[in-house]
């Protein structure tokens, strides 16, 4: 196989933290670079190209072109329905980053109620076979107890329709451990996006948690 076909990978990161890494967000890879390599000298060695290749460091594939017809796919499946919940905007951090204002405001019951009849209505037309359900906030866990009831509700609906239901959580991570034991099995949440904000140090000033010796990002 001739290196000289395949480019390097769109979803490569470079980082640099005391040395040089190429981060594959496509694969969850991570390339560790020695001093004065490239993933073009890389390339040069047979075997180092293939491991290259395996973990998506390069490819021969137009990623974008990928991108697009997913997109166009997606936005044309009338088998699936996708829903990204701000169960809250409030948050236990203060990122500077953050684009939202937070407030105390959670989800409202009249909402919720609207938002599963919305869903039964579109299960009973017999099209929808796959439902995924994104948590979001603010922080979501600060409302836990809230996604796991309407979770509950969401699952019976979903087996009384034969309907597939997967759910994922964007949460930095903080009340992970005081949530029940059985959070994540309840709530059928099988993917979960911890926001790390780099190295220890600075992890804990983005989060402007106001205590250098803060332990979350050791609990995490």
């Amino acid at each position: 196989m001739d290196s000289l076909d395949f480019i390097e990978s769109s979803y490569n990161i470079p980082l640099n933290y005391e040395r040089e890494y190429i981060y594959n967000t496509k694969s969850g890879s991570l390339l560790r670079l020695d001093s004065g390599e490239t993933l073009a000298k890389l390339c040069e060695d047979e075997k180092t190209f293939d491991y290259l290749l395996d973990n998506g460091f390069v490819t021969n594939v137009d990623e974008r072109a990928g991108l697009r017809f997913k997109h166009c796919t997606a936005q044309n499946d009338q088998t699936y329905l996708h829903f990204t919940i701000f169960i809250t905007l409030d948050c236990n951090f203060n990122c500077y980053y953050c684009y939202e204002h937070k407030t105390q405001k959670t989800l409202s019951n009249s909402n919720i109620d609207k938002l599963l009849s919305y869903i039964e209505k579109e299960y009973g037309k017999g099209k929808i076979k796959r439902l995924h359900i994104t948590w979001m906030g603010g922080e979501p866990l600060l409302e836990h107890k809230k996604i796991v009831s309407i979770s509950s509700r969401i699952i019976t609906l979903s087996k009384n329709y034969s309907v597939r239901y997967t759910a994922s959580l964007v949460t930095n991570g903080f009340f992970l451990a005081t949530c029940e034991s059985n959070f994540i099995s309840s709530t059928q949440i099988n993917e979960i996006q911890l926001t790390f904000d780099g190295p220890e140090n600075y992890h804990n000033i983005v989060k402007n948690t106001h205590n250098p010796n803060d332990p979350h990002f050791q609990e995490l």
